[in-house]
């Protein structure tokens, strides 16, 4: 029982200390890729999970950023809602691709069991799912961040065809948002 909760207030410590900084970008050691009511009846999205450039054909790295909202969305003229909870605590998270990526899914999360590595498994379940997911109309939730243990996250495929899953956190050092890998 002490071990678990050891395990539990390490894993907890080891994600207030990850959320410092400003605004989210879901990465690993490579650029990574990580829905809904439309604002804009006129979406267009792209049908590739990768975009190539005209000159060279290479492809371009994919990943998905997160920030409150308010921040960064009055920089689209169009964007996709979805809400997750209507709680009177609710948030508004806006996630945004820097690239096109696939198989793009807002997840609910239940924590399964913690490894006494202080690692947390999740049970997850599709809220929202968009086949890709362009950088030219992002996504607001419409969400609640319920206490210390994430609740939500992103998961999706990269322009290598890796699925990537993320946890969406906020930081209890400053409140900034945050994705953390799982």
């Amino acid at each position: 029982m002490k071990g678990k909760l050891l395990a539990v207030g390490m894993a907890l410590s080891m994600l207030f200390m990850a959320g410092c900084g400003g605004g989210a970008q879901a990465e690993t050691d490579e650029n990574t890729a990580p829905a809904a009511q439309e604002t804009d009846a006129e979406a267009e999205t792209s049908s590739a999970a990768e975009q190539e450039t005209e000159d060279t054909k290479e492809k371009v790295p994919a990943w998905v950023t997160a920030d409150y909202a308010e921040n960064v969305i009055s920089a689209y003229p169009s964007y996709d809602v979805f809400i997750a909870d209507e709680s009177e605590d609710h948030t508004e998270i806006a996630f945004i691709a820097e690239g096109n990526v696939q198989d793009f899914r807002f997840l609910g999360l239940n924590v399964e069991d913690v490894l006494e590595d202080g690692t947390l498994l999740f049970t997850t379940e599709a809220l929202y799912h968009a086949e890709v997911f362009s950088p030219e109309k992002p996504l607001v939730v419409k969400m609640t961040f319920w206490g210390t243990m994430p609740t939500y996250g992103i998961s999706y495929v990269n322009e290598k065809g890796e699925t990537k899953n993320f946890t969406v956190e906020m930081s209890g050092m400053d409140g900034s948002v945050y994705l953390g890998e799982f």
